[in-house]
Order: C-alpha cells, then structure tokens, then sequence
C-alpha cells in the first residue's frame, strides 16, 4: 500500500488495507487462471499480429469459463480442465492392450 502523503497513510485502517488485499488477490486468482486454464503463457507465435490474437483467445477464453461459473454451469474455474483429463485418462485406461489381462 502506498500514499506519498505520511500522515493519510497513517491514517489508513486495517479495512482499508482488508479491502486493497482482497482486490490484489482476485486480480493474483485471475493471472493464474488465465496462465494455467488459457495457455496465456504459452505462446508458440512470434509475429505482432499473432501474439495479439493469441492474447485476444486467450482472454476470451477465460470470460467463457468465467461466465460458465456465474450462470453456475461449471463449479469454479478448474473443473472443466479435471473432467477433460479424467475423460481422457479413463478413454486410455480402456483402450490399453493391458487391460483386462492379469498376470
């Protein structure tokens, strides 16, 4: 928190510095989302034009996830990705020669 003015930053409440905490956090929630859930941080482009469009999807992404949780289609924002993984973990498991057989 910071207030070039010493006296008002004293005269900051614990509420205050409550309310900027919980703001910094849901922008931290955000940036981890998008980086983890949008491939935001993976970019295989080099060209101007296609980082912005990779940026763009990326971001468009995420509002459909996030609108997916306010209209209370999906729990929270990682439970699409869990069920993706589990439904292709579960396809290999049963397609794999091995299964079935003992030893």
């Amino acid at each position: 928190m910071y207030l070039p003015d010493p006296e008002a930053l004293e005269a900051a409440a614990a509420a205050d510095f409550e309310q900027l905490h919980t703001q910094h956090w849901g922008i931290e929630c955000f940036h981890r989302a998008g980086k983890q859930l949008c491939a935001l941080k993976r970019f295989r482009v080099r060209l101007k034009e296609a980082i912005h469009t990779h940026i763009f999807c990326a971001l468009r992404a995420f509002v459909e996830l996030e609108l997916q949780v306010w209209h209370q289609q999906l729990g929270n924002w990682y439970e699409l990705q869990r069920h993706l993984y589990q439904e292709v973990a579960r396809q290999f498991i049963l397609q794999s020669p091995l299964m079935g057989r003992t030893a």
